[in-house]
């Protein structure tokens, strides 16, 4: 059997064998072998960028809850989107908001904290497991001033992977 449907196979094979441009890359059990398909499968998961004069987005990444970053979770992992916001200037009404996109772009759902200035900090989003269908989204921070002015703004940059690795879901697929 053969497929790229991590949830088929989780569902219908005991074994695996994970092929990388025609070399087996890897041998085994299904759930280590579709591990190793998704630690092998990453693609922009991280941002970081040079320093800039005002307040702006520095540094944003997913990761799961052992602390390993990437962009492919399965279905029954949190995910983490970290933040590190640099401020270089005092800005009332300063608000961090993460909007997550289905692949055709459209809003899935968003999030919004207002966050003092003061000194550089890091900010944690989780999404909950099981919350978002198996799929590809984009995760879009943006810092702002609401209804005023963007600060920074990152559009689709960070993609986000959800594999389905034997779910209900997987029954439709």
């Amino acid at each position: 059997f053969v497929s790229h449907n991590m949830g088929s196979i989780a569902q219908l094979c005991n074994k695996g064998i994970l092929m990388n441009f025609g070399s087996v890359k890897y041998s085994g059990d299904t759930t280590s072998c579709i591990n190793a398909y998704l630690d092998n499968n990453v693609h922009s998961a991280s941002y970081l960028s040079e320093d800039k004069p005002q307040t702006f987005i520095k540094e944003t990444f997913l990761e799961n809850t052992e602390r390993k970053r990437g962009n492919n979770f399965t279905f029954n992992d949190d995910v983490i989107v970290k933040i590190l916001v640099c401020y270089r200037k005092k800005i009332t009404d300063l608000t961090l908001s993460i909007v997550v996109r289905d692949k055709q772009e459209n809003p899935i759902f968003a999030s919004h904290l207002a966050i003092s200035a003061g000194s550089d900090s890091t900010l944690n989003l989780k999404i909950p497991s099981k919350f978002l269908v198996p799929g590809s989204y984009y995760i879009e921070p943006i810092l702002h001033i609401p209804n005023v002015q963007f600060i920074d703004q990152l559009p689709n940059y960070l993609t986000l992977e959800i594999e389905d690795t034997g779910s209900s879901h997987s029954a439709y697929g």
